[in-house]
Formats: structure tokens, C-alpha cells, sequence
């Protein structure tokens, strides 16, 4: 748990609507680009991947298929929750978010 990056999301606006009140959202979803693993109900992945949705977006989120979900409001939640990482308050979780960065821009 990165209490700090928590925060950190939750002081920021819905990133798909805008709404001040946020929620920290998980991406469970895989990404290969990104070397995101798959996680399933009962495994939360990496603070890392998180994004700030307020409780109505969050709810559609879970609602839909995830990757449907970001397909639908035009937002690409990998890079988006990379982007959010490296500049959160934790410095654990800006090294990560850099490692996986500098991971993918050496497979490209």
C-alpha cells in the first residue's frame, strides 16, 4: 500500500469527467505495450496503475469491460496511470512508473 500516491489521486479531478471527488481506480486489464499483468477480484495490481474516477465514473468502469470503458472516453489508462505515477508524492512509485517507462521505450 503507497498511502502517498493515494492521496496524491485522490486530491486530483475525474480524468474522465472532471468532478472533484475521486475515487483511486485500479486497472485490472493486461497490456502487453506496457508490461501490465492481468489481475483478477481479490488481487489489486500496483498503485501504479491507478487512476483518479470520480464514483459515478468508477462505476461505469465496473460495469462495462474495462478496456471498452477508456476506448469510450478516448483515454489510454496505461500511460495515463504511467503519466499520473511519475509525478505522484511517492518517490516507490515514481521509480516504478520509470522503470516500466524506460522498460517500454527499450522494446520499441
Amino acid at each position: 500500500m503507497t498511502i502517498k500516491h493515494r492521496r496524491f489521486i485522490h486530491s486530483k479531478l475525474c480524468i474522465v469527467c472532471g468532478r472533484y471527488g475521486v475515487d483511486q481506480a485500479h486497472i485490472r486489464s493486461i497490456s502487453l505495450d506496457w508490461n501490465k499483468e492481468i489481475t483478477g477480484m481479490g488481487r489489486k495490481p500496483s498503485d501504479v496503475w491507478t487512476l483518479p474516477l470520480c464514483r459515478n465514473c468508477h462505476t461505469e468502469q465496473h460495469q462495462m469491460n474495462e478496456l471498452k470503458f477508456w476506448k469510450k472516453h478516448g483515454i489510454d489508462p496505461f500511460e495515463e496511470a504511467i503519466n499520473y505515477s511519475l509525478r505522484s508524492d511517492c518517490a516507490k512509485i515514481r521509480q516504478e512508473a520509470k522503470k516500466l517507462k524506460e522498460k517500454i521505450g527499450n522494446n520499441t
